[in-house]
């Protein structure tokens, strides 16, 4: 699209984050959501990028900005639980049009919020992106309309999942994707993540978020993991031929202190081992995240 790598692509994206701080608050705008959303995962303490982290972040996007770049834009894709909408911003960036939906309205009307800031980025060119606080259950269609289907962290809560899994697959178009990115229950790291968030060994059905100050909602899931193959399972179940599962997580962003892996050789001989491990049969599967991406039958 531009002869930028995948990898070059998210950077580009992450130092635009860095500019959307100071443009919010130079127009009387929150930045408190994109400051602690990324304060500990993409910034360093100057409010940088940190190097290592963005390059986990920009490994667990791969596999979505790949197939993106190879089909040259222009693709109809879905955000499914978009959060503050930085996935859906990056995507429409790559001239898509993209719709994410969200549960939480404050949080559609926050990723709203961001859409100025990002047409600002792109001179007279306006990114087609729409945010909508809906439940993803009852707004997906029954036609054949999205090329891909996104999940970042979100497939965790939507519930039932194994309907979602169904009503996503009749939502795609021939040969259309799904594409999950998810923390991996056979990490312990992850795992020991997601059992602090919702203070129980095991998942549960909730209708109100831990954490987010909002009044009840539809039912969600409270961090309900998959291992990569469960998920695999329920995919195929579905329909879905796996296409690709990409396991990633493995350079420690969360867990050694940020200084200390934002050294520039630090980071570099972490993204080295990454490398090495993501080859290995079985250990690779230990990751702390994976991303799938499931096909649709045409």
């Amino acid at each position: 699209m531009n002869g930028l790598t995948s990898g070059e692509e998210v950077f580009s994206f992450c130092k635009l984050l860095v500019g959307e701080k100071a443009w919010r608050e130079k127009n009387g705008l929150d930045s408190g959501y994109i400051d602690l959303k990324y304060r500990k995962s993409l910034f360093n303490e100057a409010g940088g990028l940190n190097n290592a982290c963005v390059y986990g972040y920009a490994d667990r996007l791969k596999p979505l900005v790949d197939i993106i770049k190879e089909c040259g834009g222009g693709l109809k894709i879905l955000d499914a639980g978009c959060g503050c909408g930085s996935e859906s911003l990056m995507m429409g960036l790559m001239n898509n049009a993209v719709v994410g939906i969200d549960l939480i309205p404050l949080r559609a009307a926050y990723a709203s919020s961001r859409i100025d800031y990002f047409n600002s980025c792109v001179g007279n060119d306006k990114i087609d992106v729409h945010f909508f606080a809906k439940n993803i259950l009852e707004y997906l269609p029954v036609e054949n309309t999205f090329d891909i289907i996104w999940l970042m962290e979100s497939i965790s809560h939507i519930h039932p999942a194994e309907k979602f899994f169904k009503k996503a697959y009749d939502s795609l178009k021939g040969n259309g994707r799904l594409i999950i990115a998810e923390s991996n229950s056979l990490n312990p790291v992850s795992w020991y993540r997601s059992y602090k968030i919702r203070g129980a060994a095991s998942w549960y059905v909730s209708k109100k978020f831990k954490y987010v100050d909002v009044e009840e909602h539809d039912e969600v899931a409270e961090e309900r993991m998959f291992t990569v193959f469960d998920l695999k399972k329920l995919l195929i179940a579905a329909g879905f031929c796996i296409e690709k599962v990409h396991m990633s997580g493995f350079i420690g962003s969360n867990i050694f202190p940020k200084a200390f892996i934002n050294n520039i050789a630090v980071s570099g001989f972490m993204q080295k081992v990454q490398k090495v491990i993501q080859k290995m049969p079985v250990l690779k599967y230990a990751g702390a995240n994976y991303t799938i991406v499931a096909c649709r039958k045409g």
